[in-house]
């Protein structure tokens, strides 16, 4: 589980660096689909729609973009979508306006509860090897119940006694 939580955790920073980035210096444009293509052959798909757009500076940006399955079926080749993209590197663009930052906050909520189930695991975890470390040192014997006495004849077989 911890091993997921070291996973997860550059994929939320990514994630929340490229939400804030938009969010924050972010400019809007008008792009055209020029391809839609589903990508894998397992499901759940990948869907990414390929587009063009202008910058502010008038460069011409021609990117892909990952998308959910409801937004890729809306989607035609040569229709206008809205774009936002980062205005120092126009290729970091989103055309779901708010997916990135949808996603860094679920990547988030995820990883805070990866790292409380650690906490709650090593802790109970801890407690135990701490009362088992107890048990060995201060020599507790354990104390059962003899419910009967079996010893076994020369035939092999087992009876009580």
């Amino acid at each position: 589980m911890l091993f997921l939580a070291f996973l997860a955790a550059p994929l939320a920073y990514f994630y929340g660096r490229e939400a804030a980035r938009l969010a924050q210096i972010g400019a809007e444009a008008i792009g055209i689909v020029t391809t839609l293509e589903p990508y894998g052959s397992r499901r759940p798909r990948t869907h990414n729609v390929y587009f063009w757009f202008i910058a502010e500076d008038e460069q011409r940006v021609e990117t892909v973009h990952d998308t959910s399955e409801s937004f890729y079926a809306a989607q035609h080749v040569g229709e206008e979508i809205s774009v936002r993209y980062w205005r120092d590197d126009p290729t970091l663009a989103e055309v779901e306006i708010g997916l990135a930052a949808g996603i860094a906050y679920r990547m988030r909520l995820g990883l805070g509860l990866f790292l409380a189930l650690i906490a709650i695991f090593g802790y109970l975890a801890w407690r135990g090897a701490r009362a088992a470390t107890w048990l060995r040192d201060h020599g507790l014997r354990r104390q059962v119940l003899v419910l009967a006495h079996v010893d076994a004849d020369d035939s092999g077989r087992f009876r009580a006694t």
